[in-house]
């Protein structure tokens, strides 16, 4: 297991045509973007399981049934099978995503709110 996205091997967004994948159900942001890379590199998944959980479509991997994407931050903490399983990066197409903190304005935030909203920055980076 590699502790940070850039030590992870490169592969290109071709070795994945025609690899059978799991994917969360349509609806789902992370399957949206996949759909979009499928679209954007034309290709075509041999077939394509779906669920609606991502730690299902991790331990269907680990057992051997394909591919899927998981966002990096799944990653650095207890991510299921995250030893079992091999991760990658695409090189030619990095998929990306926009996480929001959001509080009503003017509302109270607790201590830990607080410094949930100050780390967040430092988490993620």
């Amino acid at each position: 297991m590699r502790n940070t996205i850039e030590t992870f091997a490169l592969i290109s967004a071709a070795s994945l045509a025609n690899q059978p994948m799991i994917l969360l159900k349509k609806g789902r942001e992370l399957r949206e973007i996949a759909d979009r890379f499928f679209e954007t590199f034309q290709l075509v998944p041999n077939k394509i399981l779906e669920t609606e959980n991502i730690h299902l479509a991790s331990n269907l991997v680990s057992l051997g049934k394909g591919f899927t994407f998981v966002p990096a931050i799944f990653l650095r903490d207890s991510f299921p099978n995250k030893d079992n399983n091999f991760y990658v990066q695409i090189t030619d197409y990095p998929l990306k995503r926009e996480l929001y903190c959001c509080h009503r304005k003017n509302a109270y935030l607790t201590e830990a709110e607080q410094f949930l909203i100050r780390k967040l920055p430092e988490i993620l980076a």
